[in-house]
C-alpha cells in the first residue's frame, strides 16, 4: 500500500480572503503548518475570563484572578534609578466592612495618573498575591468603575510572529468560513455515536463563541479543558497521530526487506553465546527470536525494543546486527549523544571483534582524515557496523548494502531524522530501542507503526537499588551528608537541575554543588559534568571517573543516557521534583550496573525542599524499582506530554494531561478507530477532509541533547 497522496485543499477551506490576511502572515502560518480555515478553527482558546462577575479582594486565594471595583486612597508614582514605579492603596467596601488593599506598577500605563486620583472609583483585573496581611496586585488591568467590558474575554495561544488580536480575529473568520461551507463532519456519525461526541462545527463554535449564560458546570468544564467539545477535538488529534503512523507502517513495509535471513536457528544461537560472555536471559531471547522473524518474513522490520534500565537492549541489537551482517548487510546505530555513541563502541567492539565484525564509529567530534577514511570503508562495503550521532544523516555519509538501522533512545529522535537514516538503505530493517519505561497499552499505542518487544526481566547478579527520600526545607544537608559518607568508599553520581545559580538561587548547581562536596571530602577529586561542556571534555571526566580517580561527579541529567560505570553505587538527586518519575528513574540506573563487583548494595538518595504532596510523589521510587510501575505513576500525574512526538503542527492546542484515565480510553479509541477506517478505505478516499488533515499534517520533530 502506498500512501495517499497529499489532498488538496478544498476551495472553502483556503486561507486565502481572509480579512487581514496578507502573503506574509499566510506564509507564516503555512510555516507552523497552517494550511486552511480548519487548521485555524482547531487552534482553539486557551483561557476565558467572565468579566461580568465582580470579586471580593479580601476572599480571593493566593494566585487567583480578581476582578475588583475599589475606591483610590493614596496614588504615588516615581523614577527611582531610572526604573519607574507606581504604587496605589485603594479600599473595597463589603458587606463585612471596607477591605484594603494595594497595586503597584513597574512601567507606565495609559491613564494611570487620571485615574489615580484620591477618592476616584475603579476597577482592576489582575492575581492577587498575599504578602502575610497584605493583598497585592502586580500590573493589573485599570480602567474605570463603570467601563463597559465584554461579557468574556478569550485568549488564544501565540502563533508564532502574530498578536494576539491578529491570532483572535484570524481564527474567528476562519470558522465563520468554516460555519458556512463545512456541511460533512470528518467522523461517521456511528463513530461520534459510540464515543459519545459532538460534531466537530458545534464543537468549534463552543470553544470559539461560548455563550456566557452556559450552566456553571459546562462552563467549569470548558475552562478546564473537560468539555465534550474539547474531548472531540483531542479525539481527533489522536486519530490524525494513528492514520499517520499506519499510513506510514503500511508504506514503508510495502517494499522488499534489503537482507533476509539465513537459515539455521541453532548456529546463530550458538554463535552468539560465543561473541559475548553471559547467557542471555529468557526475555532477550525472547526479543531475539520476534526480531528474526520479522528478518525472515521478507518485509522490512519495524520493531521498538522497550527494556527497563540495565535489561539488556544492546545484547538484543547486537544479536539483530549479528544475523543482518552474516546475510551480508550493514548495520548503522545512531545514538543521540556522543557520550552514548562512545559507550555502545566500547560494549560492541570486543563482541565484534569475537564475531569477525568490523566496527567503526563516527561523531561531528570525528578527525577529518578519520572520517574520510571511514567513510571509505564503508562506502566499499568493508566497514560492517557504524555507531554515529546525528553525524551519521550528512549526506557524505552512504552505506554500499544498509541493511538495518538501530536507533537508540528513539524518543530524542524526529520521524524525519529516523526518516532521513533509512533512506540510506531504500527499506532496510528499522529496530528502535528505549529505556525510557512506556506503560505497555501507551507504546501499543503511541508507536503505532512499530511491533513492541518488551524486556522485562534483568539480567542475573544486578543487586536492587535501595532509594531513601530526604524531604523538608533543609533536607539537603543531610542528604549531601549521607552521599559523602557513601562516596568515601565507592564512587558516585550528584545530578543538580542547573549548571550554575541562574533564575533558582533556591535550586542545586552543578558547580556550587561540586565545590560544597570538595570541602566535605578533602583529598578525593570531584569531577563536574554537563551539556556545555565539549565531548572531549565530558569524554575526559569520564575516562577519569571510570580509572576509579575521581571520587563522585556532579552532573546534570546529561548522565541520563550513556554513563555505564560498572563500579558507581551510589546517586544523590537533588530537588527530584524538579524531575519526572521515570526520568529519575532512569538516573537511578546509572549505578548497581557491575554485578558482583561491589560489596556495597547500590543507594539512590532523592532530595526535595518541596512540601507534602513533592514528597509522596517521590514515595513511589522509594517504594519499587519496577520501571512500569514509576512510568505508570508517571502518566497518571502528568501525561505524556509531547516528549514521544504526538504534537502535530496546525493540531487544536491541546495536551494530553490526564491520559491514565479518559486521554487513555480516547488514545486506544483513536487506535482502533484507524484501523477500521483504514482497513475499509485504505486510500481515506470516503474521507476527504479527514485525508486533508492527515496527509498534511507535519510530524514534530523531538531531539536534541541533555543537560
Amino acid at each position: 500500500m502506498t500512501p495517499p497522496s497529499v489532498a488538496p485543499l478544498p476551495a472553502w477551506d483556503s486561507l486565502q480572503g481572509l480579512p487581514g490576511l496578507g502573503p506574509k502572515t499566510a506564509a507564516k502560518l503555512a510555516e507552523q503548518g497552517f494550511h486552511g480555515c480548519l487548521d485555524l478553527a482547531r487552534w482553539i482558546p486557551a483561557a476565558y475570563r467572565d468579566q461580568r462577575r465582580r470579586d471580593r479582594v479580601d476572599l480571593a486565594a493566593d494566585g487567583a484572578e480578581v476582578i475588583v471595583v475599589a475606591t483610590v486612597r493614596r496614588f504615588r508614582q516615581s523614577f527611582f534609578r531610572g526604573r519607574f514605579l507606581a504604587v496605589m492603596e485603594l479600599v473595597q467596601d463589603t458587606v463585612d466592612g471596607p477591605r484594603p488593599f494595594v497595586a503597584r506598577w513597574f512601567h507606565r500605563v495609559g491613564g494611570l495618573g487620571d485615574r489615580g486620583a484620591v477618592g476616584n472609583h475603579v476597577l482592576l483585573i489582575g492575581k492577587a498575591q498575599r504578602k502575610g496581611d497584605t493583598i497585592l496586585l502586580v500590573h493589573p488591568e485599570l480602567r474605570d468603575a463603570d467601563a463597559e467590558l465584554p461579557d468574556l474575554d478569550i485568549r488564544y495561544p501565540e502563533i508564532a510572529g502574530l498578536g494576539d488580536a491578529s491570532v483572535a480575529r484570524l481564527c474567528r473568520a476562519a470558522l465563520a468560513r468554516l460555519a458556512a461551507h463545512l456541511t460533512d463532519d470528518p467522523l461517521p456519525a456511528d463513530l461520534r455515536a459510540r464515543l459519545g461526541l459532538p460534531p466537530l462545527l458545534a464543537a468549534l463554535i463552543q470553544l470559539h463563541e461560548p455563550s456566557p449564560d452556559l450552566s456553571p458546570e459546562t462552563w467549569r468544564e470548558i475552562q478546564d479543558g473537560r468539555s465534550p467539545a474539547h474531548r472531540r477535538l483531542l479525539f481527533d488529534d489522536l486519530l490524525h497521530v494513528q492514520l499517520r503512523l499506519l499510513l506510514q507502517r503500511a508504506a514503508y513495509r510495502s517494499g522488499a526487506a534489503p537482507v533476509g535471513l539465513l537459515s539455521g536457528e541453532g548456529d546463530r544461537r550458538e554463535r552468539l553465546r560465543v561473541c559475548v560472555p553471559f547467557e542471555p536471559t529468557a526475555a532477550q531471547w525472547r526479543a531475539i527470536d520476534e526480531i528474526e522473524a520479522d528478518l525472515a518474513a521478507g518485509r522490512p522490520m519495524l520493531r521498538l525494543v522497550q527494556g527497563d534500565v540495565g535489561a539488556g537492549k544492546t545484547l538484543v541489537a547486537f544479536a539483530a546486527s549479528l544475523a543482518v551482517i552474516d546475510a551480508g548487510g550493514q548495520v548503522a546505530v545512531m545514538a543521540p549523544t556522543e557520550i552514548l555513541a562512545r559507550q555502545h563502541l566500547q560494549t560492541l567492539a570486543p563482541w565484534c571483534a569475537a564475531a569477525g565484525v568490523k566496527i567503526g564509529l563516527i561523531t561531528g567530534a570525528s578527525p577529518r582524515s578519520e572520517r574520510a577514511a571511514l567513510l571509505a570503508a564503508v562506502r566499499a562495503g568493508e566497514l560492517d557496523l557504524l555507531i554515529g550521532t546525528h553525524a551519521l544523516l550528512t549526506e557524505d555519509v552512504t552505506f554500499r548494502r544498509l541493511g538495518l538501522c538501530v536507533i537508540d533512545e528513539q524518543h530524542r529522535f524526529g520521524v524525519r531524522q529516523r526518516a532521513l537514516l533509512r533512506d540510506k538503505g531504500g527499506s532496510p530493517h528499522l529496530l528502535v530501542m528505549t529505556a525510557t519505561p512506556i506503560p505497555r497499552t501507551l507504546a501499543l499505542t503511541l508507536y503505532g507503526e512499530l511491533d513492541v518487544s518488551v524486556l522485562d526481566e534483568l539480567p542475573p547478579g544486578r543487586t536492587p537499588t535501595t532509594t531513601r527520600l530526604f524531604a523538608g526545607p533543609r533536607a539537603r544537608e543531610p542528604a549531601r551528608a549521607a552521599l559523602a559518607a557513601l562516596a568515601r568508599r565507592v564512587p558516585a553520581f550528584v545530578v543538580c537541575p542547573q549548571v550554575e545559580a541562574g533564575a533558582r538561587p533556591d535550586i542545586s548547581d552543578v558547580e556550587a554543588t561540586a565545590a560544597d562536596l570538595r570541602a566535605r571530602l578533602p583529598g578525593r577529586q570531584i569531577g563536574v559534568l554537563h551539556g556545555r561542556m565539549t565531548a572531549p571534555e565530558k569524554d575526559a571526566v569520564i575516562a577519569t571517573f571510570r580509572a576509579g580517580q575521581l571520587a563522585v561527579i556532579v552532573a546534570t541529567t546529561v548522565i541520563e543516557v550513556g554513563v555505564d560505570i560498572p563500579a558507581a553505587q551510589a546517586i544523590l538527586v537533588e530537588h527530584a521534583d524538579c524531575f519526572g518519575l521515570a526520568q529519575i528513574h532512569q538516573l537511578r540506573g546509572r549505578i548497581g550496573r557491575g554485578a558482583g563487583q561491589s560489596a556495597e548494595p547500590p543507594v539512590c538518595l532523592l532530595h526535595t525542599a518541596g512540601g507534602a504532596d513533592a514528597a509522596a510523589r517521590l514515595q513511589i521510587l522509594v517504594d519499587t524499582h519496577d520501571g512500569f510501575q514509576v512510568a505508570e505513576r508517571d502518566l497518571a500525574e502528568r501525561g505524556p506530554g509531547e516528549p514521544f512526538g504526538l504534537r502535530q503542527a496546525g493540531d487544536s492546542p491541546l495536551r494530553l494531561a490526564g491520559l491514565a484515565g479518559e486521554g487513555l480510553r480516547l488514545l486506544t479509541a483513536a487506535r482502533d478507530a484507524a484501523q477500521g477506517i483504514l482497513a475499509r478505505d485504505p486510500d481515506l478516499a470516503a474521507y476527504p477532509t479527514l485525508r486533508a488533515a492527515v496527509t498534511r499534517g507535519d510530524a514534530a520533530v523531538v531531539g536534541g541533547d541533555a543537560g
